[in-house]
Order: C-alpha cells, then sequence, then structure tokens
C-alpha cells in the first residue's frame, strides 16, 4: 500500500508540475504574431500531417510555416488533389494566434489549439495566388507512407456506408465520423472503440506473438537453442510499433506503446514487470514530449482507465468465466465515472453492460479480418474481387454493431446529463472507486460509494 501511495503522489506530481509549467512557458513557446481576421497574407509552408478531407469541400491539416510555426488549417473549396503530406505551398490566407480564437460553449477551439500545439489557425480559398512548390518525401516520411495507405484503401471501400469506421480502426482517420455518430458513442460509452489505444495496439500485438511463436515452433534447431520466445515477442513489439505509427502515434497509442515497450523489454532483459511504473514511465514521457496534453480529455480518460485496470486486479482477480470477462468493464465503467462527468457534463448507464458485448465482437471478428485484408492491397489486381468482399463482410459486421449501439443510445435512460463537477468533488469520488473497488475493506466500500456521490451533487 505504501509503494502504490508513493506513485499516486508521484503521478499527481508529474500532472501538477506540468500544469503549472505549462501555464508559465506557454506564452514564450508560442510565436508572437497578430493580424485581423479579415487581412489575406501570402504564406509560405509545407502540410505536416495526414490531410483530413471535412464536409462541406474542406481539407484540414497541419500546416507548418517557419514564420508562425504550426497552423491548424482548413483548406476550403476545390483544394487541389496534390495537397499530401510533404508538400510545399504558397498560398494567400487568413490566419489568427491562438489566444484570438473565439470559444463557443459548443467547442473550446482555442483549447484545442493550445493542447495540440499550434501556435494559430489558418484558412485557406483557391486564388490565383496558390502555388505548389514541391514535394519531399523526408519532411514527413509517416504520413506520407499514412496517405498512400489510404489512397490505396479508399477506392476500395468508397461505396461501402461504414468506410469512416474502417478509416478509424485502420488509420485512426476520424474525419468522417459525425457529430450524430459521436453522439451515439458517449451515450453508450464506446468511444475508445474508434480512437486506436491499449485495446487496439494490444490485441494487434498479441496477434504478431501468436503468429509469431507458431511459425518459428516448427523448427527443431530454434527450439533448441530456446530463442523463439524472444524473437515472438521482438515481433510482437515491432507490429505494435507499426500500428502506433499508422494511427499517427497519437497520445493514446503513445501511452500503450509505451507500457508495451516496458513490458516486453523487461522480459526480454530478464527484469520483474512493475505495471505502475509502466503507467508512470508513459505519463512522463508523454508529458515530457508535450507537456500541454494533461489538458487533453483522451490524456486523462486514457491513463485513469489503466491505472484502475491495474488497481482492480492487483486487487481482486476473478476465478468464473464470467466474471472474468465482465469484470474489466465494471472497474473502468466505476473508476472513468468521475472524470467522464467532468469532461463531457454525462455519463452512460449502459456502457458497462454494451462494452461486455461489443468489445469481443470488435477486437475479435471486426478488426483482425479489416487487418487481414489489407496485405492484399498491395497484391496484383485479379485480388481484387476478393478483397472487395472481405471488406463487404467488414461492412456488414460494422453496421450490425452500430444498429446495436444506435438502439442503446436510444433507450429511455441510456445516459444522465449533470452539470460539470469541480476538481475537488472529482478527487473525493475518484477516491470513492478505489475504497469501492477494493474487496478487502468490507464495510469501507459503504464510504467508497458515498464519496462517489459527491460527483452528482
Amino acid at each position: 500500500m505504501k509503494k502504490f501511495l508513493i506513485i499516486v503522489f508521484i503521478f499527481l506530481g508529474v500532472l501538477l508540475i506540468s500544469h503549472a509549467s505549462y501555464l508559465v512557458l506557454k506564452p514564450l513557446l508560442t510565436p508572437s504574431f497578430s493580424f485581423n481576421p479579415s487581412q489575406k497574407i501570402i504564406l509560405n509552408g509545407v502540410i505536416d500531417s495526414l490531410p483530413m478531407p471535412k464536409q462541406p469541400h474542406r481539407l484540414q491539416f497541419d500546416f507548418k510555416t517557419k514564420q508562425f510555426g504550426i497552423l491548424n488549417c482548413s483548406w476550403y473549396g476545390l483544394y487541389p488533389r496534390r495537397a499530401t503530406p510533404g508538400t510545399h505551398w504558397e498560398v494567400q490566407a487568413k490566419i489568427q494566434p491562438w489566444r484570438a480564437v473565439r470559444v463557443t460553449t459548443d467547442f473550446d477551439y482555442r483549447k484545442y489549439l493550445l493542447v495540440h500545439g499550434y501556435s494559430g489557425s489558418c484558412s485557406i480559398e483557391n486564388s490565383w495566388h496558390t502555388r505548389y512548390l514541391g514535394f519531399d518525401f523526408w519532411n514527413d516520411p509517416l504520413d506520407s507512407v499514412r496517405s498512400d495507405l489510404r489512397d490505396l484503401l479508399i477506392p476500395e471501400i468508397e461505396n461501402l456506408s461504414y468506410q469512416k469506421v474502417m478509416l478509424a480502426l485502420i488509420l485512426g482517420d476520424r474525419s468522417q465520423i459525425t457529430q450524430d455518430d459521436w453522439s451515439i458513442l458517449r451515450n453508450t460509452g464506446t468511444n475508445h472503440l474508434v480512437a486506436i489505444a491499449g485495446l487496439h495496439i494490444g490485441l494487434m500485438s498479441l496477434v504478431g506473438l501468436w503468429i509469431c511463436w507458431n511459425l518459428l515452433i516448427i523448427s527443431k534447431r530454434l527450439c533448441e537453442v530456446s530463442i523463439v520466445p524472444n524473437i515472438s515477442l521482438g515481433v510482437s513489439w515491432l507490429v505494435a510499433l507499426i500500428y502506433s505509427a499508422l494511427a499517427g502515434f497519437l497520445i493514446p497509442t503513445q501511452r500503450a506503446l509505451v507500457m508495451i515497450s516496458v513490458f516486453i523489454f523487461s522480459r526480454l532483459f530478464g527484469y520483474k514487470f512493475n505495471p505502475y511504473f509502466s503507467l508512470g514511465l508513459a505519463a512522463v514521457l508523454i508529458i515530457f514530449l508535450n507537456p500541454f496534453s494533461v489538458f487533453d480529455a483522451g490524456t486523462w480518460l486514457s491513463f485513469i482507465a489503466v491505472f484502475f485496470l491495474i488497481y482492480g486486479y492487483q486487487q481482486y482477480r476473478p476465478e468464473n468465466v464470467f466474471l472474468k470477462l465482465f469484470y474489466p468493464q465494471w472497474v473502468i465503467s466505476i473508476g472513468l465515472l468521475p472524470i467522464s462527468v467532468y469532461w463531457f457534463s454525462q455519463f452512460s448507464l449502459v456502457s458497462c453492460l454494451i462494452n461486455f458485448l461489443v468489445i469481443p465482437y470488435v477486437f475479435f471478428l471486426v478488426l483482425p479480418l479489416l487487418f487481414f485484408s489489407l496485405p492484399f492491397l498491395f497484391l496484383p489486381n485479379f485480388f481484387q474481387g476478393l478483397i472487395q468482399e472481405i471488406f463487404k463482410l467488414d461492412n456488414f459486421l460494422i453496421k450490425f454493431l452500430w444498429d446495436f449501439l444506435s438502439w442503446g443510445s436510444g433507450l429511455a435512460y441510456s445516459h444522465i446529463d449533470l452539470k460539470s463537477p469541480s476538481v475537488f468533488s472529482v478527487m473525493i469520488s475518484s477516491l470513492g472507486a478505489m475504497i469501492l473497488l477494493t474487496p478487502s475493506w468490507r464495510w469501507w466500500r459503504l464510504l467508497g460509494v458515498v464519496l462517489m456521490l459527491v460527483i452528482f451533487i
């Protein structure tokens, strides 16, 4: 218990220090500029991310400039098809520093720019000033590869009704998921299904481990020298790395990759794996790389979910098969309730049961079938018919999933809307969740329930 408390205090200390550092250093880190929002200037820069098509007729991407830093850019109208990662452009644009961006009740765009390290926003419209200045693959090789893969993938799935989910699961491209879709996911507590994170990367890592292990044990010589486990672990880590790269190394994927890396390399070098240490290391590395991520809801949800999973399984390990499958959802639902109410002003009453049903469905049917089809994209054209049939089958599976989620979202009491609580209330309620998930403290668990109710006051 003492070690656990030390880890918790260190973790919270890191967050508080990064928070204070962020407030102090942000004005110094952000390029200083100001323009009239209606003023147009000639801007030179390079596309530094995977462009996301938005409707209607808008392309969103990171635009890296020498003068103004990285801008969150939207290109309106009939944008050129060659607007891909690594391409240089001279454009006429309107830019605005992050401090001057208007905040609305629906979406805090200023906070979004801040958290993701943008110095401001940029708006481009087609004009005679637009000039293509060339392409440099090595300026953004990762996103260039992701863009090429998307170009191969889209012709095969563009006529399917759930291509938006396929793009989200393969490339982390959620640009086609609508606000109504997000409402369904929030109401059922299944946002994580389309956000590539620990479950996705963990599954693909296990698949890589299983395939490599079964191929290597065919060789008696390899079995005799006892290198099969090490090679399999190395391949497993490589699969996790590749999938994280396909997702663009978003914060949840970074966290998952660090934890998997700590686990795999500790096994390779004979060290005892400590889950709290791997979680803390992931937090330190991510905050070091991007101190502003502490203001991102995904960061908190991601780390708290893993923390409660670790904590829950250290307190109780179910033996019943049903409880083994249901217990993780119970732990996550209880642990995430306070922080979910804080960020989204609502919590789902059906998330525990729905996740219990849909997570195995997605991760043992939808996702493996989807990735099974990817290698065929690079094979000769006579495999095209097979590829399309596989994608049609996956589209049918996703449709069945989405119909079920829509039904769950439409239930009379699928979710409850609340006012956003204070940070103090969230801390008290989270402490109550920890007490509630500690079976050895039988009567104290009643106190845990009472403390959790603070979030509703």
